[in-house]
């Protein structure tokens, strides 16, 4: 992880008080805090921000919002659902995990049970910080994992072929 210098961060910030910056969308030149964060580069720090001010963006939020309505009769029904299932969700981690790859809690509860309150690659029981793997390209969920082979996984990307080369590696043949 790369570390950011504090006064680094303090000059953007002065950077930011001090530059201006001209909305994409109504023409005029403000402040660069007067424009919304898109994103920041993890190496240096630097804050991107949008190319439109937070008026004209707010302004372009409502109007997709309203062309959706508009356009999508089950919109307005599929995102009142969606939000009461994350607020259900959000006091219950099963139920969450359960919500997010589709499944239900009982089926969750049946594969750990299945697989002995334990990891289905190491084998270790798994007391707490457990993790649904599921296959990214189907989204098909393959079991319960504990946080390091759900994280080994990651890093490899689900690509058998590089696995394999690194249990080649790992057993001194490569």
């Amino acid at each position: 992880m790369v570390k950011i210098n504090p006064d680094i961060i303090e000059a953007r910030l002065l950077e930011d008080k001090i530059q201006t910056k001209t909305c994409a969308k109504c023409g005029e030149e403000k402040p660069r805090l007067e424009f919304a964060n898109s994103g920041k580069n993890p190496s240096t720090g630097r804050i991107y921000r949008r190319p439109e001010c937070k008026p004209c963006w707010y302004v372009t939020v409502a109007e997709r919002e309203a062309e959706k309505k508009a356009t999508d009769p089950d919109y307005v029904t599929r995102i009142k659902e969606a939000k009461r299932k994350s607020a259900r969700a959000r006091y219950d981690p099963l139920k969450q995990k359960a919500l997010t790859y589709g499944i239900s809690v009982k089926q969750i509860e049946e594969m750990f049970d299945s697989q002995n309150k334990s990891c289905k690659i190491c084998s270790l029981e798994i007391l707490k910080d457990w993790h649904v793997d599921h296959c990214h390209q189907t989204n098909e969920v393959r079991g319960i994992l504990c946080r390091s082979c759900n994280t080994g996984l990651g890093f490899f990307k689900d690509n058998i072929e590089v696995l394999k080369k690194a249990i080649l590696y790992l057993e001194g043949e490569l």
